[in-house]
């Protein structure tokens, strides 16, 4: 089911402030003393972790089938996490509790952050089973 743009607002605004360079964690990113590797890094975790929770948010992609996908290939070319699950992600992170604390818990219209930053843990290598212990949704939970 397809939403309205305004539906997606939370979303949008942090995807534009990404794509025009004025979104303060993509400067932060930036501006920290890592090296360009990990800074590139990083970049990429946050813009595509935000790309994804805008995409599944208005419809255009399917949670429970991204994460079917990513599984898959986490489980044909498994990988260890190279840090704690605490400092892993710290960017999709903290845009899934700044969702949380302004809507709420258990407030639908966070459903794809918690995702997109589930897919990036899964990502970084920490096993499908510890993000989801009751198994992957089956369908989307928006």
């Amino acid at each position: 089911k397809k939403k309205k743009m305004e539906d997606c607002t939370f979303y949008q605004d942090i995807y534009s402030g990404i794509l025009s360079n004025t979104n303060p964690t993509l400067n932060q990113i930036k501006e920290s003393n890592d090296s360009e590797d990990k800074k590139q890094h990083n970049i990429k975790l946050f813009t595509n972790g935000i790309k994804n929770a805008l995409e599944f948010c208005l419809g255009n992609k399917q949670i429970h089938l991204e994460l079917e996908e990513l599984a898959k290939e986490v489980e044909e070319n498994p990988r260890a996490p190279n840090k704690k699950i605490c400092c892993t992600c710290k960017q999709t992170k903290k845009y899934r509790d700044a969702c949380v604390f302004e809507f709420g818990p258990g407030a639908k219209i966070c459903d794809p952050m918690i995702a997109a930053h589930n897919m990036c843990l899964i990502d970084e290598g920490f096993p499908v089973k510890h993000i989801y212990p009751h198994g992957l949704p089956k369908k989307d939970i928006l």
